[in-house]
């Protein structure tokens, strides 16, 4: 006899948790550190030239340029996003 099906708390808990990170500054890159240690999967980086888009190259991580361009990624779904020094309001669609 089969048991119960797996709840879907218990689906998150046997996986990573996914995440974006926007931001610009340093402090991105190190928060970024810290939930990879943590075993988050960081899915994308919405940064400008400076030193978050710096990070998510040496971390091999996929840069985007505009949160916009999250939508049309294909990335799937995310448990996290994290805005993490940023100073621009995110487009309704990318929430």
């Amino acid at each position: 006899m089969a048991g119960p099906a797996p709840s879907i708390e218990s689906s998150l808990d046997q996986r990573k948790p996914r995440s974006i990170l926007i931001g610009r500054e340093t402090l991105l890159g190190e928060c970024g550190r810290l939930l990879q240690e943590q075993q988050h999967e960081i899915v994308a980086v919405v940064a400008p030239e400076g030193p978050a888009a710096v990070w998510a190259r040496r971390s091999g991580v996929p840069l985007f340029a505009r949160a916009r361009d999250l939508v049309a990624a294909g990335l799937g779904p995310v448990d996290y996003l994290f805005s993490v020094t940023n100073l621009t309001v995110l487009p309704a669609e990318v929430l």
